[in-house]
C-alpha cells in the first residue's frame, strides 16, 4: 500500500476515533460550566463556589475534550513531516561518491 494512503488512512481514523468524541465533550462541558457560572449571578459570594462546582462538573470533560482533539493533529503533523522528509531523501540515481563521466 502506498504510503500517502496509509497516511490518509490514519488521519481519517484518528479523527473519527478521537476527534469527535472530543467536540462532543467540548461542547457538553461548556455548557456545563457556562450553566453553573449563570447560577451565581452578580452575587461576588456565590461566584468562586460556582466556579469550582462548574469545574467539578464540565472542567475536567473540557481538558478531556481537548486532549482528543489535540491527538489527531499531532499524528497529522507527524504523517506530514515524515512525508515530507522521505520526498528530501529520494535517491536521485547519481553516485555522489562515483567518477563524473566525461563530456563529450
Amino acid at each position: 500500500m502506498d504510503t500517502k494512503k496509509a497516511l490518509l488512512i490514519a488521519a481519517l481514523v484518528t479523527v473519527f476515533i478521537c476527534g469527535c468524541p472530543g467536540c462532543s465533550l467540548i461542547f457538553s462541558s461548556a455548557s456545563a460550566v457556562i450553566d453553573a457560572l449563570s447560577v451565581a449571578g452578580s452575587d461576588q459570594n456565590l461566584w468562586l463556589d460556582a466556579f469550582l462546582i462548574g469545574v467539578l462538573q464540565g472542567g475536567w470533560m473540557l481538558c478531556l475534550g481537548g486532549l482528543m482533539i489535540f491527538v489527531p493533529l499531532v499524528l497529522l503533523v507527524i504523517g506530514l513531516v515524515l512525508g515530507n522528509k522521505r520526498k528530501i531523501s529520494k535517491p536521485s540515481g547519481v553516485s555522489g561518491t562515483g567518477p563524473i563521466p566525461p563530456t563529450s
